[in-house]
């Protein structure tokens, strides 16, 4: 199994994330989604839709009606040509990235998304038409809260896990901690006007890092490997970062700040003398 962390610290980066994942997919394959409340699962389906070639301005949570289907691939014939189920298109939402994965949607031509939250065994998947759904050729499916649902009812070998985790700047918690607690900006709800229940906190990420830890079945695990970065630590944080991070080796202005500010209050200390290699290397 291929098993590895990638990181955001804003909308944009999970929603571009997800566009890589989209990319990989095929027909039949499961999207699991698991994490808490608010920790971007459904911005993630936004950003599998969009780059899939849907219009994700469609997706919301599909907590009461247990699943949602859209369309993919057809974004050039307009909003209208998506279809959802049981749910509502805010015609004021705003666009995101369209068609960053077309070269998929000629394999698949539907997503179709699931919440789990109310679910409350296989009779729940059975009324959806479960096994239909996984024999479809032209689908993928995208599962929020998987644990509510049997797990042999999940494909073993074409089932690809995302764990979320909420933190700040690499160290994991709950959302809600007051530790990490952030006021809700009620604009920042990527497209979706429309909530209630839980789905009012599962906006897109606004607080400053999200982890997504990814568990591939080795049968597919090649299809993936492009979304694996070599990571080091932010040298103040110790969150993950990637080379062609414009603060490298900081993960952010802010961290680098910080370290700046460390050393004129004099937390850092040189312990040699310095020589003129030292001021030739900057």
């Amino acid at each position: 199994m291929l098993t590895f962390t990638r990181e955001s610290s804003s909308e944009s980066q999970t929603l571009a994330i997800a566009g890589e994942v989209a990319r990989c997919l095929r027909p039949r394959d499961v999207v699991a989604l698991d994490g808490a409340l608010g920790a971007g699962k459904t911005c993630f389906v936004r950003g599998l839709v969009a780059g899939l070639g849907g219009d994700p301005r469609h997706v919301s949570s599909p907590t009461f009606v247990l699943h949602q289907e859209y369309e993919v691939g057809n974004w050039d014939k307009g909003p209208e040509a998506s279809r959802q189920q049981g749910g509502a298109l805010s015609p004021q939402s705003s666009v995101l990235s369209p068609r960053a994965g077309r070269e998929r949607a000629s394999e698949i031509a539907r997503v179709v998304h699931i919440d789990a939250y109310r679910m409350s065994g296989a009779s729940d998947l059975e009324s959806i038409g479960w096994d239909e759904l996984l024999e479809a050729d032209d689908l993928v499916i995208a599962i929020e809260w998987p644990t509510k649902v049997p797990q042999d009812a999940l494909p073993r070998l074409r089932t690809i896990r995302i764990q979320f985790e909420v933190g700040w700047h690499g160290s994991p918690s709950r959302v809600g901690s007051p530790r990490l607690s952030e006021p809700e900006d009620p604009r920042r709800t990527c497209g979706s006007e429309s909530r209630k229940d839980h789905d009012r906190s599962e906006t897109c990420p606004t607080s400053p890092m999200r982890r997504l830890s990814f568990a591939i079945p080795t049968v597919i695990e090649e299809r993936f490997t492009s979304l694996v970065r070599q990571t080091r630590q932010c040298r103040t944080c110790s969150g993950e970062i990637t080379a062609d991070n414009p603060f490298f080796p900081f993960c952010s202005e802010r961290c680098k700040l910080a370290d700046l500010g460390a050393w004129f209050s004099e937390k850092y200390t040189i312990t040699r003398p310095l020589d003129q290699r030292d001021l030739e290397e900057g």
